[in-house]
């Protein structure tokens, strides 16, 4: 398919029932033409306002508030914060 035939797909051909088809394609582009199926389904995710809703929830509900109630974070307004003073090299911490 050529640039014109996309084109013409897009504009006459496609029907807009969901947001999916023209987001796969757009991120398709976007990556130079290719992409892992799990790369599309964070793409979609990251697009979804109803789950990203759903796991705000979710993390101010389980996560924030167990994490609050040990100290090991603190929230100020939407923003969260470890509370470890110096944060060492990320590497050092996974080699453990």
């Amino acid at each position: 398919m050529n640039f014109e035939e996309l084109r013409d797909f897009l504009k006459s051909k496609m029907k807009m029932s969901h947001v999916y088809q023209p987001l796969l394609i757009k991120s398709l582009i976007e990556a130079g033409g290719s992409a892992t199926i799990r790369q599309m389904a964070i793409t979609f995710l990251a697009q979804d306002e109803s789950q990203i809703h759903f796991y705000e929830e979710s993390a101010k509900r389980y996560a924030i508030h167990v994490l609050r109630k040990h100290g090991v974070i603190t929230c100020e307004g939407k923003l969260i914060n470890l509370t470890l003073r110096n944060l060492p090299n990320t590497k050092d911490v996974t080699d453990h």
